[in-house]
């Protein structure tokens, strides 16, 4: 996707992380789920501002973004 730069960042385990049934490891994944939920809905709105861009584009008769942009002489 066009601008955007995603990065994908390893969390770091907590102390008591993964001792089945530690308050920690619960909190660790509910987390891990959110994280995962907001990355998807940030995925999601810049595709969706990707469209909305291009849509305008079209309507105020800019087709090409590069058009009318100088160009370097050869």
């Amino acid at each position: 996707m066009e601008g955007t730069h995603v990065v994908d960042v390893p969390m770091a385990p907590l102390a008591d992380e993964g001792a089945p049934g530690s308050r920690t490891d619960g909190a660790a994944q509910l987390l891990r789920d959110e994280i995962r939920y907001l990355d998807g809905v940030i995925q999601s709105s810049l595709a969706r501002k990707s469209v909305l861009a291009a849509r305008l584009r079209s309507l105020s008769g800019e087709d090409d973004p590069d058009e009318g942009a100088e160009t370097p002489h050869t």
